[in-house]
């Protein structure tokens, strides 16, 4: 609801006739918040050892709230230092992607970026989607389904997606009326139940798209996404704007 109605604002997207059109330079999209959240500098460091990052446009964003916590970005190694060694997590410190969306951070959300607004050009410039949302089911994170903004930015820009989140996140979109994308990429990593297996299991079929190319057929399932988050906005508002007439009466 509260993305549909920015987009009634004329929040600028990438549009369905822009999506066929498009002639993208990287090939993914990766937008993250809060690094020391369990999916997020966990997955990024995945696409760093498969040499990834610069097969896509990349983004850790560290909050004032973050900086406090993690003063220095050699902070965050315990966090990772299984699946890195220091000799290599120095030079990911050196490469670590600079944010795309601090201005707005400072001015307008303080700790907390809620994802507007966003530049559309970066959903032009790729082809899909690495969503890391919030709740991913590990170590003292939620469990819970619970989709956010950051996957409905995807959506709403007809992009296709891999989604790093719970067990079943695909299977529950699916039954709001949502495409995944499936057999195009393998989506056996929805229903595996450990956090870290589902998160390489998902950063797979990121290298699978790299290396293999994105199929064309992926985006008629990304349109179709984008229309049933329209229809489902406004099925919802046509009810609470029923149940208002109703205790009016």
């Amino acid at each position: 609801m509260d993305f549909v109605h920015r987009y009634n604002l004329g929040l600028d997207i990438c549009t369905d006739a822009e999506t066929i059109t498009k002639k993208p330079q990287r090939t993914f999209l990766d937008m993250n918040g809060k690094p020391d959240k369990y999916m997020r500098l966990r997955h990024v460091v995945h696409l760093w050892n498969k040499r990834l990052i610069d097969s896509g446009i990349i983004n850790l964003l560290r909050t004032e709230e973050d900086i406090r916590r993690f003063p220095d970005k050699n902070d965050y190694y315990d966090i990772v230092k299984d699946i890195i060694n220091e000799k290599d997590w120095k030079k990911f410190c050196e490469w670590w992607p600079q944010t795309f969306d601090k201005a707005d951070v400072e001015q307008n959300y303080g700790k907390h970026y809620s994802g507007y607004p966003f530049d559309k050009k970066l959903y032009l410039d790729t082809y899909f989607s690495a969503v890391s949302e919030t709740h991913s089911g590990a170590h003292n994170c939620n469990p819970q389904f619970f989709p956010t903004e950051k996957i409905y930015k995807a959506i709403i820009n007809c992009h296709p997606f891999v989604a790093l989140s719970t067990q079943h996140f695909l299977h529950n979109l699916k039954e709001q009326g949502y495409k995944s994308f499936s057999p195009f990429i393998n989506e056996e990593y929805d229903q595996e139940p450990d956090a870290y297996k589902r998160m390489n299991l998902a950063i797979d079929q990121v290298e699978k798209l790299c290396k293999d190319g994105v199929p064309i057929d992926m985006f008629s399932n990304a349109i179709h996404n984008y229309t049933n988050l329209i229809n489902r906005a406004e099925a919802s508002i046509k009810l609470v704007e029923g149940i208002f007439n109703e205790s009016t009466i």
